[in-house]
C-alpha cells in the first residue's frame, strides 16, 4: 500500500477576485461569495465589499436583491466604473493607443518588470 504525505484528498477551493481593484480572497466550498465580502452583479462581475454599490442597502430593502446585483445597481454595469481592461481595449479600438508602440515605449524606458512596477506604484 502506498501513503502519500502532504497530500489533501477532496479539497477544493475557490477565490474571488474583484473587478474594480484585484483584490483577491481564497475560500473553501462552504463560504459563499458574501461569506467573503463579495457579491456578484447579475452579469457576472465580482465585486468586493469596498467596491460594492453605495446603494447596496438601498437595493436589499427595496426587495431588489435576489443573490445577485441587479444591473441598474452595479457600477461596472452603469459604467459609474470602468475598469482598466475595458479602457485599455477602447482606447486601442479607438487608435488612441497603439499596442506594439506603446510596448516599444516601455522597453526603451525600463530595464525589466520591477523597474515598470516600481513606476507604476509611485505614480
Amino acid at each position: 500500500m502506498k501513503i502519500k504525505r502532504n497530500f489533501v484528498t477532496n479539497s477544493s477551493t475557490t477565490a474571488y477576485v474583484c473587478i474594480v481593484c484585484g483584490e483577491t480572497v481564497g475560500a473553501y466550498d462552504s463560504q459563499s461569495m458574501e461569506d467573503c465580502g463579495f457579491m456578484q452583479c447579475e452579469n457576472g462581475h465580482e465585486l468586493c465589499g469596498s467596491c460594492l454599490p453605495d446603494n447596496i442597502d438601498v437595493m436589499k430593502n427595496e426587495g431588489d436583491y435576489e443573490g445577485k446585483i441587479l444591473e441598474k445597481y452595479c457600477t461596472i454595469c452603469t459604467l459609474k466604473t470602468i475598469t482598466d481592461k475595458d479602457l485599455l481595449s477602447f482606447l486601442q479600438k479607438e487608435g488612441v493607443i497603439e499596442r506594439q508602440n506603446e510596448e516599444n515605449i516601455i522597453r526603451e524606458q525600463f530595464k525589466n518588470y520591477e523597474d515598470i512596477q516600481k513606476c507604476l506604484k509611485r505614480n
